[in-house]
């Protein structure tokens, strides 16, 4: 991806002044199309030297579990048909096909949901994140947009309000790296089929954070990407 290209361009010009080795620690050991980042030639890292399984952290109380709800989901997004692009699907066409089922997955949402404080829900594209702050507003929930086009003083407002419970839902459309910070997120709304694992185990790891007062992230799939990725735990690279 775009990172471990400027990752390798960094390293390069570091290495023309200094000898060095690189350690790196991540929850995606692998790229977005899931070949291991110690895979194929020249791979950024040479091996992985050390795992600690998600089971671990969970028997450890070092993550939260992720469960699912009760009763099954009825809003499922149908992805067949759509073409793959650059091993996920075609984001155009993904778009499309997720925006018809908005309005069925934010009212299913707000009843899964009802006794949850803080949920993040994660789109294709701004423009279904944007249906769906609507959406969701319309039901009573206070939400907010929080994406790369989002303004740097906007964004940091919307996460503080988020952070002290004036916003129940922060919508975005990829994983909230910079400047957030809110463990306490009790719930994912996934509107965003993938095939990519990386995508997936960023998106449910934003839940999985420990806070006082919280048991477990209620993991509300509107597609079928667990069923098809399997569970975080259960995530795997690939040889190239």
């Amino acid at each position: 991806g775009p990172d471990a290209g400027r990752y390798r361009k960094f390293l390069g010009n570091l290495a023309k002044l200094c000898a060095f080795r690189v350690v790196g620690f991540t929850a995606t050991p692998f790229r977005g199309d899931g070949v291991w980042l110690t895979s194929g030639e020249d791979p950024l890292f040479t091996g992985i030297a050390a795992t600690i399984p998600v089971q671990e952290l969970l028997d450890s109380n070092h993550l939260a579990p992720l469960i699912r709800p009760m009763d099954a989901i009825a809003t499922r997004i149908d992805t067949a048909g759509i073409k793959t692009t650059s091993g996920d699907y075609n984001l155009a066409e993904l778009a499309e096909r997720v925006e018809a089922y908005l309005p069925a997955a934010a009212a299913e949402a707000v009843q899964l949901a009802a006794g949850r404080r803080k949920w993040i829900a994660f789109t294709s594209t701004v423009a279904n994140a944007e249906h769906l702050v609507t959406l969701l507003q319309s039901h009573g929930v206070a939400t907010a947009l929080v994406c790369g086009e989002t303004p740097a003083a906007e964004r940091a407002e919307s996460i503080a309000d988020f952070r002290a419970g004036r916003l129940r839902c922060l919508v975005t459309v990829l994983a909230l790296a910079t400047g957030f910070d809110v463990p306490d997120v009790d719930c994912i709304l996934w509107l965003r089929p993938t095939q990519s694992p990386v995508l997936y185990v960023q998106g449910a790891g934003r839940g999985m954070r420990i806070a006082d007062g919280k048991t477990d992230c209620l993991w509300l799939d509107f597609s079928d990407t667990t069923e098809r990725l399997g569970p975080v735990d259960a995530i795997k690279g690939r040889k190239k």
